[in-house]
């Protein structure tokens, strides 16, 4: 299975979220809560027994994830 996973942060104006034809959807979601219930090592693990690349791709994802609030507080 392949698999592409884009992480985008920035700071953001008020404003509604609009979406383009390539879009089925959007939802807000707290890191560390998505962090605990997507991608936590009982996740990996669960990953893992159907497939190491996905299992890679999920750890990719953690990686991003872990990297958000090291940004956050750098950020002015």
């Amino acid at each position: 299975m392949d698999m592409l996973s884009l992480r985008y942060a920035c700071q953001c104006d008020a404003g509604d979220v609009r979406l383009s034809h390539e879009h089925s959807g959007w939802s807000w979601v707290d890191p560390a809560e998505y962090r605990a219930t997507h991608v936590s090592n009982a996740a990996v693990e669960r990953w893992r027994q159907s497939s190491h690349d996905d299992a890679f791709n999920v750890l990719s994802n953690r990686d991003g994830l872990d990297a958000f609030p090291r940004w956050r507080s750098s950020s002015p």
